[in-house]
């Protein structure tokens, strides 16, 4: 893995080949960089994100607060939260959506939208988010009107249909791709190649209760849920919540 970086403004933490700084925005000296939520939002509307209440309790009390681009709400068009966890990036559309996200869906991917352009973007948005409408109206009785996150039981955005497979017979459980990942839900991953031809990964995720959650089982407190605060002993490969020692 690349090293992790910074965000000096909101304190995202991820790794440097993943989330791609702009290089006028990165200090090489201190591993401390501008997210491009941070650069690109209303300075006015910036809140400070450690005293902003959370009541999400899948979420990790980190968000975006009142943050806003050009008199919008700076929010994930995919799983229609303002966490910071998940990396929150502009999209071709000039929307904005979580670099987590999109790893989830099958067409979109990130890239320059043009050769003048250095910051990197979400791209086909839009085709994910028909994407997934298509994956809800192939299940029967269900639209995306109807349809519903098993995490946090709001519908709208990319819901991901679980994973599990009982015959011919697929789970009618729909999931956001972040919501699932905080929830603590199992998941595969596939491969695909994009519009780029690059490989890229795929997460598909499994309900509540098709996930097995053995590898996230916390060896303190016997949870399988909240797995992204979850790590493991390098000796056994045990789990324990980072909270829980």
């Amino acid at each position: 893995f690349s090293p992790f970086v910074k965000c000096s403004v909101c304190h995202l933490l991820v790794h440097f080949d993943c989330y791609e700084p702009q290089s006028s925005n990165f200090d090489s000296a201190t591993g401390e960089f501008v997210c491009d939520c941070c650069d690109l939002v209303d300075k006015s509307s910036r809140q400070t994100t450690d005293k902003t209440v959370n009541e999400d309790r899948f979420g990790d009390d980190r968000i975006y607060g009142e943050y806003r681009y050009k008199g919008n709400a700076v929010k994930c068009i995919f799983c229609l939260r303002n966490n910071i966890a998940g990396g929150i990036k502009p999209t071709a559309e000039g929307k904005w959506a979580h670099l987590f996200c999109m790893m989830s869906t099958k067409s979109s991917y990130y890239d320059h939208p043009s050769r003048k352009e250095s910051r990197k973007v979400i791209m086909n948005s839009k085709e994910a988010l028909n994407e997934s409408e298509d994956d809800i109206n192939a299940a029967e009785g269900y639209n995306h009107g109807n349809a519903e996150c098993e995490v946090c039981n709001k519908g709208g955005g990319f819901l991901l249909r679980c994973t599990h497979v009982d015959g011919t017979d697929r789970c009618n459980s729909f999931l956001h791709p972040l919501c699932a990942e905080l929830g603590g839900r199992q998941h595969d991953v596939e491969w695909r190649r994009n519009e780029n031809g690059e490989w890229q990964e795929v997460y598909r995720y499994y309900c509540k209760s098709h996930s097995s959650g053995s590898e996230y089982v916390c060896k303190v407190c016997g949870e399988c849920d909240m797995s992204h605060t979850m790590i493991l002993c390098d000796n056994c490969d045990s789990g324990y919540h980072i909270g829980c020692l």
